[in-house]
């Protein structure tokens, strides 16, 4: 009798990776609704995490529960498109209360296509969620800070022949709520309130198959409810060219570099000059194995003290391997380094993660993780946390 043999790897279209490919077999049903397509989700795990508010001085580990029910309804439409997202996410710690939390969100988008040479995208998305006590910003309260945030995004492509320009533009307002101070107290936090606003504009020429190149210039304005003894509201300027490519279906990229400025209101703070740069790689090495590579250098805006903003240097690898047709391997490395303008102050973030995501049928999916996360301060803010956990996702 000979052998059976295990099932060839199913094939990959362009640009598909092991993780993000269709699974006919265990994907989701879905309720057909008319011209929708309703999937309701469940999604619950149990987490041991030693280091829960990622302090080197106030450690204490904790059992976590985490609940997460989720909706996605879909249009079936020929050419336009209409997707709803909302979800919640509940928390809860067994001896550490203080840092359950509920957060939920909603997320309404869709395209509009005029005709075949052009696109409209729309996005308005509101979310209440918490500060993770690994930010750089974050106050150490006694409680996680309540975030509430309205973001609202408009963009429009129009193809010409080798040519594609896309107009851009963007508003978030981020209200950052009060909080138990860690000693009795209140941290109230308005002073972090902000609301900014961008426009941008890319040009991109289709230089021959499989490579373009892409010139992109953005103008943003960011404005904080409360000075907080420095009026950080400022103004930013990017100007950036790059190219994206593809070697071969299966392997591609892209790279840019180019200059940001930021100008504050206040005189104390100058002006900020930074360059901005990165490149990404994904290349499916075998019809089983992805390799993700991404390196990038930003300027971001901070309300941590004496600056107003910080130079984040990041390099991540990421490695998913289809080890069975119902179980997803995947290993995440990455290195963070956050440099304070005008301070001292320097910190780097080493992370470590591993998934296996292994899919039963349909509708039910588990999930086991393991990760390492640790942070080197000059400004006191070190820690090193562990988290494991199993997790079950039911779907239909």
């Amino acid at each position: 009798m000979l052998a059976a043999r295990p099932a060839p790897a199913q094939e990959l279209e362009p640009g598909e990776t092991v993780r993000d490919r269709e699974h006919p077999a265990t994907a989701a049903r879905g309720l057909r609704l008319g011209a929708f397509t309703l999937e309701p989700a469940l999604e619950a795990a149990s987490v041991y995490d030693d280091n829960i508010r990622a302090s080197s001085t106030n450690r204490a580990g904790d059992l976590v529960s985490e609940i997460r029910p989720r909706l996605a309804l879909s249009s079936d439409w020929a050419r336009h498109a209409v997707n709803v997202r909302a979800g919640a996410e509940v928390v809860r710690h067994r001896d550490n209360p203080s840092e359950n939390r509920v957060d939920g969100d909603l997320t309404v988008s869709g395209h509009l296509d005029p005709d075949r040479a052009s696109e409209v995208r729309a996005k308005l998305r509101f979310a209440r969620e918490h500060e993770s006590r690994r930010a750089p910003e974050d106050p150490g309260g006694a409680e996680p800070t309540p975030i509430d945030r309205l973001s609202a995004e408009i963009s429009g492509t129009y193809r010409l022949g080798a040519v594609t320009v896309n107009l851009a533009g963007s508003a978030t307002h981020r209200d950052f709520r009060a909080v138990r101070g860690p000693r009795g107290g209140t941290i109230d936090n308005d002073a972090r309130d902000r609301t900014t606003w961008r426009v941008a504009a890319r040009g991109t020429h289709r230089i021959w198959p499989g490579l373009k190149g892409f010139v992109e210039t953005s103008y943003g304005r960011t404005r904080f409810a409360e000075s907080g003894g420095l009026d950080r509201d400022g103004t930013g300027v990017e100007l950036i060219t790059g190219s994206s490519f593809a070697v071969t279906d299966l392997t591609f990229g892209e790279t840019f570099a180019g200059v940001r400025r930021e100008t504050y209101d206040d005189p104390r703070l100058g002006p900020t000059l930074g360059l901005v740069s990165g490149a990404s790689l994904t290349s499916t090495i075998t019809p089983l194995i992805t390799l993700k590579l991404q390196a990038d250098r930003t300027l971001q805006l901070t309300t941590v003290e004496r600056t107003a903003a910080f130079r984040s240097t990041a390099v991540r690898l990421g490695y998913d391997h289809e080890l069975l047709r119902q179980l997803l391997l995947g290993l995440d490395l990455a290195y963070t380094r956050n440099s304070f303008v005008g301070t001292p102050r320097v910190d780097e973030s080493y992370d470590l993660s591993f998934t296996a995501d292994y899919r039963m049928n349909r509708t039910v999916h588990l999930t086991a993780r393991v990760a390492r996360n640790q942070r080197v301060s000059t400004g006191e803010a070190d820690f090193t946390r562990h988290r494991v956990g199993l997790g079950l996702r039911l779907q239909y």
